[in-house]
């Protein structure tokens, strides 16, 4: 499953119909980005990843547009150009 093609969500909405400020947990992520919540937990210690927001003491919540973004981000056409990217 990938980021454009989930529909998975608590709001039943296919991905080309959310908008960029929905909020998704970190659970809808996870299973968006076919990755385990302790991997995002991961890549918000080391700075990497999607933006988050904070919300309370340990609540963690994602915009969809810095989601879709960040998966933009993240597209290359070869190998060279991603290292350049770094």
């Amino acid at each position: 499953m990938t980021l454009i093609e989930s529909n998975e969500s608590d709001r039943s909405q296919p991905a080309q119909t959310r908008h960029p400020d929905d909020l998704l947990t970190t659970s809808e992520l996870s299973a968006i980005y076919d990755k385990s919540p302790r991997t995002l937990e991961s890549w918000r210690l080391k700075g990497i990843g999607p933006k988050y927001i904070r919300v309370g003491g340990r609540g963690v919540l994602y915009r969809w547009g810095d989601a879709v973004e960040y998966h933009n981000s993240r597209r290359f056409s070869s190998t060279s150009e991603e290292r350049a990217a770094k």
